[in-house]
């Protein structure tokens, strides 16, 4: 037999520090404030458009659809007199959901699940009335449909199942000049026959293959979320957010939830959220919104008891004109609902750069496949 030859491992050479190092790990959680003190509430008045149950803030109303676990969405086909809907449709939306499930499923963590049914045939609302006296059809855009929602729902099968009411799609007949793809416009907190209104999206048939247009507006009735870009009633060619939200722009070629709504949500813990106030200077680090993992995700300097400097790092997801960048963007809930809640300061496209805004300045340090290492630095 011959000797056995000892072998020996030469252990690899690491030429660079991993980022992933303890101390980004442990967050250097003794530098930061506690989160609650970012969770800023919504201080906006009444809109023009009429009371809002929407918000930027942390105060969503208790009779909100649950943000984690099992939703559902129950599907209400309509048809009138002179409308008819048709199964067809039905399936169609039906096959656009499961993409919106899926869109959810990735920009929650797998921590929401969107499920769905759908009304049987026998049980559609019929009205006697045209399409055109209910109001949908040749209807401006925006126009507040929540006196045609409610109609809906107090002519839908009663149900005794909880989950038959968390969140309503009425889903009406196509029609070339029906426009109708909107949440339920006004708060109303009374229930109607069993279900919240303002937890009720109105769509035509016309657009059920739009799956974008539909996860914006579950982000109204479902996240309670506001609209990002500009409505007319408060002027009109003002970008606010552009392509950064999917509340700002749904047609957008990436789509997705910022990581305020995410952790407003409860999508992202506060173990995954900075909270910066006062005189600091920090280097930390943050994984990009769309890796799953506990690792932060978000970096937030308090500003004022409505405001906040969000930073948070981007990579393509459904396109690929996106390389990896450092986005800083304003929150500031006494902006109203459809008057630019969200404001972008700007992007950080190469490390060694660095953006300022106001007296805050934030420098993208270094970056790696796994995150960015950033410094953020706040003299007051």
């Amino acid at each position: 037999m011959p000797p056995t030859t000892a072998q020996t491992t030469i252990p690899s050479t690491i030429t660079n520090a991993p980022l992933l190092s303890d101390v980004f790990a442990s967050r250097q959680s003794a530098a930061f404030a506690d989160t609650s003190r970012c969770e800023i509430d919504d201080i906006t008045p009444d809109s023009p458009g009429g009371s809002i149950a929407r918000t930027s803030g942390f105060d969503i109303p208790a009779e909100a659809a649950p943000l984690v676990g099992d939703v559902w969405l129950r599907i209400v086909p309509v048809e009138t007199s002179d409308l008819e809907m048709g199964r067809k449709r039905v399936e169609l939306l039906e096959e656009t959901l499961e993409i919106v499930s899926e869109f959810f499923r990735e920009q929650s963590y797998d921590l929401a699940n969107l499920l769905y049914f759908s009304e049987e045939e026998s049980d559609w609302v019929q009205f006697s009335e045209t399409g055109e006296s209910l109001g949908f059809v040749g209807s401006e855009p925006k126009k507040d449909m929540a006196a045609l929602m409610e109609a809906i729902l107090l002519e839908t099968r009663p149900s005794e199942d909880s989950r038959d009411t968390q969140l309503v799609l009425a889903l009406l007949p196509p029609e070339p000049s029906s426009t109708v793809e909107q949440a339920t416009r006004r708060f109303q907190l009374d229930l109607v026959n069993g279900m919240r209104l303002e937890n009720g999206i109105l769509m035509s048939a016309s657009f059920v293959t739009n799956w974008k247009v539909l996860a914006h507006e579950l982000g109204h009735s479902w996240l309670r979320s506001e609209d990002l870009y500009q409505h007319s009633y408060f002027g009109s060619g003002q970008d606010f957010f552009g392509r950064w939200d999917i509340m700002s722009m749904a047609s957008g070629p990436d789509p997705e939830f910022s990581s305020w709504f995410r952790w407003r949500s409860g999508w992202l813990s506060d173990d995954q959220v900075y909270c910066i106030e006062g005189a600091l200077e920090v280097e930390l680090f943050l994984q990009p919104l769309q890796t799953k993992s506990g690792l932060a995700k978000s970096a937030m300097v308090r500003l004022s008891d409505h405001s906040l400097l969000v930073i948070e790092v981007r990579e393509h997801q459904y396109s690929r004109d996106i390389a990896e960048t450092l986005l800083v963007y304003v929150v500031d809930t006494s902006f109203e609902h459809g008057n630019g809640p969200f404001r972008l300061v700007g992007t950080i496209d190469e490390d060694g750069q660095d953006l300022d805004w106001e007296d805050v300045t934030i420098r993208r340090s270094q970056s790696d496949s796994s995150g960015m290492v950033v410094t953020v630095i706040s003299p007051t």
